[in-house]
């Protein structure tokens, strides 16, 4: 029988520079990804609450509410210069017609509206975080 003997190096250090550089690549990455994974977690989380609200009867002070956020994202709209201003005015219009709905005609809309500012949140913690 042929035995065959491998040599184990004893050093605890990495032999290259490519493998110190892809680790500092790694790292960042990690970093991404967790912050990736808090701006999905607090949206979810944001969504979840909505549907807990569309399921309680006090359709007038959530849709009181949708309209204080609505007006929030119209002023954003107004005070900023930037791109974003057309999608901060549409946000606003697209929650004071929610805030309508979900009082006229079904607190369902609640969880639309949730989703909507769920998206926003998401992006401002990824972008906080990041």
């Amino acid at each position: 029988m042929k035995t065959i003997t491998a040599h184990i190096e004893q050093t605890r250090q990495f032999q290259t520079t490519a493998v110190q550089d892809r680790l500092l690549e790694m790292t960042i990455s990690v970093r991404e990804i967790l912050a990736l994974l808090s701006a999905v977690t607090v949206a979810t989380a944001t969504i979840i609450f909505s549907i807990w609200l569309s399921g309680m009867n006090i359709s007038p002070v959530v849709g009181a509410g949708t309209w204080g956020v609505a007006f929030i994202f119209l002023a954003r709209a107004v005070d900023s210069g930037k791109a974003a201003a057309i999608l901060q005015l549409s946000t606003g219009v697209a929650l004071v017609t929610l805030a309508w709905l979900q009082y006229a005609v079904s607190p369902d809309y609640t969880v639309v509206a949730g989703g909507l500012l769920a998206g926003w949140v998401a992006v401002a913690l990824f972008k906080w975080l990041k």
